[in-house]
């Protein structure tokens, strides 16, 4: 064998050095952990970021489809939800929006009061409500949305043909309906079950004077929010944006009032804050104390922002 080829101490490193030791391997250790302690939370408020934007396009969606209804329906506003006692029939805002945000309801879909999610998509679920479904329901899915509640006993429920909105009402524009009498003649005041949701007692849109300000559409995490269902169709103040409880049964609470089981945080729910459609059609994301009258620090009280009136 040539000499030259057997070198000694051939195959060693170099530098007499076998690898790393522990202390340099505890210190890239930690060093990665570092990064990931920065770079986590910045993708976890991303992802929570993206959620809310998301959550504010389909209200703004929501938003183009109720002004479409109403130029179609003679300046008239979808009711929250109607339940015709006498013949079982239930509409809500998303089954009279249905034809406008590519919802394949059938007539007879509409008047169920249970939208599955095969044919109502996920436009009406924001991606950051996590709540489940409440236990009865058979075949629904979660809905996100609400509209603002009309406080319809201002103006008389015990007589309806007497019964009109005004655009002086201090309170939302999203009529309920539950009635099992039949209505006057004339179309004006329908509030039957035996006529089209389109005929039935209404607010214009027209009765928003002040658009910019007035509320339309928010977000309520609520279990029992199901596309079709009357339950929560619409919302009545800014103490109702989560309702909560066990899958058998639901109870409203504050911010300040969490019970200690709950699905999702009101705190952590778009960093403590709501997304809200306004009736010219813009999305804002405000804390729900932002939407209160000047001189309302009450949550549970219909002002500013959740009221018709401008003056209030």
């Amino acid at each position: 064998m040539d000499p030259k080829l057997k070198t000694p101490g051939a195959g060693r490193c170099s530098s007499g050095r076998g690898g790393f030791t522990l202390v340099e391997l505890l210190v890239v250790i930690a060093i990665i952990g570092m990064l990931a302690g920065m770079i986590l939370p910045a993708l976890a408020r991303a992802r929570e970021n993206a959620k809310a934007s998301q959550c504010q396009s389909k209200l703004m969606l929501l938003g183009v489809a109720e002004a479409m209804y109403s130029s179609d329906n003679r300046d008239k506003l979808t009711f929250a939800a109607m339940r015709g006692l006498n013949t079982g029939g239930e509409w809500t805002y998303d089954d009279l929006l249905a034809d406008y945000i590519g919802a394949a309801l059938t007539e007879a879909d509409k008047r169920a009061n249970q939208s599955p999610e095969a044919k109502v998509g996920l436009l009406l679920r924001c991606p950051a409500d996590r709540a489940p479904l409440a236990d009865w329901v058979t075949e629904g899915t979660r809905r996100s949305y609400s509209m603002i509640g009309h406080d319809m006993s201002t103006k008389g429920k015990s007589n309806f043909a007497r019964w009109r909105a005004t655009p002086n009402d201090r309170t939302g524009a999203g009529l309920y309906w539950a009635h099992s009498i039949r209505g006057p003649v004339s179309e004006t005041f329908y509030t039957n079950d035996t006529v089209p949701p389109h005929r039935q007692s209404y607010v214009l849109s027209s009765y928003m004077m002040d658009p910019q300000s007035t509320l339309e559409f928010t977000e309520q995490i609520n279990i029992a929010n199901i596309a079709g269902h009357h339950s929560g169709a619409k919302i009545d103040n800014a103490a109702e944006h989560h309702v909560i409880g066990t899958r058998s049964g639901v109870k409203d609470f504050t911010f300040q009032d969490l019970p200690s089981y709950t699905y999702d945080d009101p705190k952590e729910h778009h960093k403590g804050g709501y997304n809200y459609l306004f009736a010219d059609g813009h999305v804002e994301h405000l804390l729900p104390r932002e939407t209160l009258g000047e001189m309302n620090n009450d949550l549970s009280k219909q002002s500013g922002m959740w009221t018709m009136d401008p003056r209030d």
